[in-house]
Order: C-alpha cells, then structure tokens, then sequence
C-alpha cells in the first residue's frame, strides 16, 4: 500500500511561471509609469508658475505697488519681489519663495525674464519690465513637457 503525503508549497513548475509574468509585467508599466512620473513633475511646476504669477498680480493690487516676477529659465527659478519700503524708495524685497524647479530636473524656458504688474494688477512696460506676453515652458523628459502662456496684459491664457 502506497502512502500519498498532501502537498504542501507550489511546484517548480508554478514558482516559474509566476516569475515569467511578473517580470513581463515590470518590463511594461516601469518605462509607463517614468512617463507618468515626467508628467507630472511638469504639472506641478506648470501649477507653481500659475500661482507665482496670480501671487505677483495680486501682490501688486493689495499694496497699490508695482510687482515683479523674475524668471531665471536657466537656472530654473522663478521668485516675486515688490518695493516694500514704506517711502518707496526702490528697496526691493523678495514676498514669495523662490521656486527652483531646476533642481527637479526640470528644464524651463521663458520668451522673458521680466513680468511686472502694476498697482491694477495689469501687466506694466515701465522702467525695465518687459511685455506681459509671456511663454514658459517646462520639459523633464521627452513625454512631460507643458507650458503657460499669458497675454499682454497679463492674464494666464493656458
């Protein structure tokens, strides 16, 4: 009389077959989800310009001040400064923090280097400001690219 033990474990045969299709599965969704990731590190970016930008503006309309937003597409940064100096003097001061997206490994170019918005929150050419017609664009991989384009007058288009 043979004695049959109950089995207990997977066989070879099945350990196999689930390391097959769990490496197939890895060889396709690591490649969708670095794309996913580009994506949205150019979303978030794109999201922290929007808002740098709506911040300069209504920075400019609270303290009936002309307010500027620097863009530096090279080292890519981005950061408000308004004269707060109760004799406006020209003291310039730095009201948000400077966003280095560069770091991220984010690459960022921009049409200007210059927005400021005046006292009605409306793009200004004076002194050293530049047209409100502005493009940023902002790239991490060949799949995450996004850009924000504004009017002339300073309103966020896209």
């Amino acid at each position: 009389m043979i004695r049959k033990y109950p089995s207990h474990g997977f066989s070879l045969l099945e350990l196999l077959t689930t390391i097959v299709v769990v490496g197939l599965l890895l060889t396709v969704s690591v490649p969708l989800m670095g794309g996913a990731l580009s994506k949205a590190k150019t979303r978030t970016a794109k999201r922290e310009f929007v808002s740098a930008h709506s911040l300069a503006r209504a920075a400019a309309l609270r303290s009936r001040r002309t307010a500027e937003l620097h863009i530096d597409a090279a080292s890519g940064a981005f950061w408000i400064e308004i004269d707060t100096s109760r004799a406006r003097t020209g003291a310039m001061d730095t009201v948000a923090m400077v966003r280095r997206i560069g770091r991220r490994g984010i690459r960022m170019t921009s049409n200007r280097s210059l927005v400021c918005f005046d006292h009605r929150g409306l793009a200004t050419t004076r002194d050293k400001c530049e047209d409100g017609a502005l493009t940023v664009t902002f790239r991490a991989s060949q799949v995450g690219l996004d850009s924000v384009i504004t009017s002339s007058v300073g309103m966020t288009l896209r």
